[in-house]
């Protein structure tokens, strides 16, 4: 049987991708499940939203209108609460994962963490989004150097139970001597993420030409609505680069203050009768 994933430990870019493939591998279930019933509902809302605006899309170019329309902007919203809320869900999971001796908890352990974490984690999220945003806009290059710090961000809020400028700052020293290789693990997880929609892309191909050969509907709508579907359908394939995330937070900290190494040096001889019942301090 292949050992369980230890968190708390220094990886090389390389180890840090094909562990985080190897967490989702053993811990799939339990995690699509909490996925499915923490998240689904933002999934399936998101998803009939963008159809929705797929066929408003074309209508309007159709017709000669505005592209921008009012469904467009609930689909943009509903994406950000879709995406964050699968950042942290699958978060919350590490977190119990690393409190409970590398065990996978159960969907109400997640739930409770989510909950407890979704206002803070919503509010820094969109931060975030803005500073981003703006760093993009008024010169690229600074958007692009804060990507790999913002990717630290959330995971040092739910792992350390921190406030949002604590984790800000806290990102900003992880980071530092690990730029580079943090750019590396975003790129090649989304690398295996596009890879992944590539293969998905093959049998929507498929049912988009059979749907216009049944339908007779326009080629650009039906295709249109099918990769919709298709790719919020792998969307769950984002939480590859959440737990690469993670596992980078888990080697800087190891590389720069020793804590799985203090922690095991601390636990000689202890007996664990902690409960997840109880969630930690918070960090400031």
């Amino acid at each position: 049987m292949q050992q369980k994933v230890e968190l708390k430990q220094i990886r090389s870019v390389s180890e840090i991708v094909d562990d985080s493939i190897i967490f989702l591998k053993q811990n799939w279930k339990p995690l699509l499940k909490a996925y499915v019933v923490i998240c689904g509902f933002f999934l399936m809302a998101s998803m009939v939203l963008a159809v929705m605006s797929q066929v408003r899309l074309f209508q309007n170019f159709k017709d000669g209108e505005s592209s921008f329309t009012s469904a467009f902007l609930m689909v943009q919203i509903f994406e950000f609460v879709s995406l964050t809320m699968v950042t942290l869900t699958t978060l919350s999971f590490i977190a119990l994962y690393r409190d409970k001796a590398n065990e996978p908890p159960t969907v109400e352990e997640v739930w409770r963490y989510v909950r407890f974490y979704f206002f803070r984690a919503f509010g820094g999220a969109f931060l975030l989004l803005v500073l981003l945003t703006l760093g993009l806009l008024f010169c690229i290059f600074p958007g692009l150097y804060l990507f790999p710090v913002f990717a630290l961000v959330l995971p040092v809020m739910v792992l350390e139970n921190a406030t949002f400028s604590y984790s800000f700052n806290r990102a900003f020293k992880l980071i530092k001597n690990n730029w580079g290789p943090m750019l590396g693990v975003i790129l090649l997880t989304f690398i295996l993420i596009l890879a992944v929609f590539m293969i998905i892309t093959i049998p929507a191909s498929i049912v988009a030409g059979l749907a216009i050969l049944l339908t007779g509907q326009g080629t650009a709508v039906i295709f249109g609505m099918v990769f919709t579907v298709f790719g919020h359908l792998v969307q769950f394939t984002y939480v590859l680069p959440v737990i690469a995330a993670a596992l980078a937070y888990f080697s800087y900290t190891e590389n720069t203050d020793d804590a799985g190494l203090m922690a095991r040096i601390e636990a000689l001889g202890v007996h664990n009768n902690s409960s997840t019942d109880n969630l930690p301090t918070e960090e400031y």
